[in-house]
C-alpha cells in the first residue's frame, strides 16, 4: 500500500514542523488502514519521508519488513543523472548515492549506505573529468530535475 498523503510545508516551515503535522496525519490514517489490510506491505512516499517512515512504524505495530519509505532513491537517481550527463556517460554506468535523512543533511557517496564516503564513481569522460569531480563542483545541482 503506498501511502502518499502529507501535510504541505508553508513558507518558512521547518522540516520538524512538516514532520510533526504529517505523523499527526499518519496517526489518524495508518491504524484503519493495518485494520483492512494487516498484511499489506506500507511504502511512504511522503515528507519528510525518514521520520514519517518510522513513526508509521510505531503506530502500526507492523513488523520492519511491512513499512519501507522512499527515502534518497529519487535523489540518487537525480545524482546519477547530473554526473552522466557531466561525465558524458551512461547513466547505468554511475554508481552514486544520496546518503543519511532525505532532505538539507544528505551527503553524495559512491556506495550503498551506510558508508558516508563523500565520492561518487564511474569511468572518465571523454572531456576528463572523473564523477567524483562533478559531485564536488556541484553539490546542490542534482536537485533540479532533469529536462529530458
Amino acid at each position: 500500500m503506498v501511502i502518499a498523503a502529507g501535510a504541505k510545508q508553508q513558507p518558512g516551515e521547518t522540516r520538524m514542523d512538516l514532520a510533526e503535522k504529517t505523523v499527526g496525519l499518519m496517526a489518524r490514517i495508518v491504524p484503519g488502514l493495518v485494520e483492512q489490510s494487516p498484511d499489506a506491505v506500507f511504502l511512504l512516499v511522503t515528507n519528510p519521508v525518514d521520520v514519517t517512515t518510522q513513526a508509521v512504524l510505531k503506530i502500526s505495530g507492523l513488523p520492519d519488513q511491512q513499512v519501507f519509505g522512499s527515502g534518497t532513491v529519487l535523489d540518487s537517481s537525480r545524482l546519477r543523472w547530473l554526473v552522466a550527463q557531466e561525465c558524458e556517460v551512461a547513466m547505468g554506468n554511475v554508481h552514486a548515492y544520496m546518503c543519511g535523512e532525505h532532505g538539507d543533511s544528505e551527503i553524495p557517496s559512491g556506495r550503498p549506505p551506510p558508508s558516508v564516503a563523500c565520492r561518487c564513481g564511474s569511468g572518465r569522460s571523454r572531456r576528463g573529468s572523473s564523477a567524483s569531480s562533478v559531485a564536488t563542483r556541484s553539490p546542490r545541482r542534482w536537485w533540479a530535475r532533469p529536462t529530458r
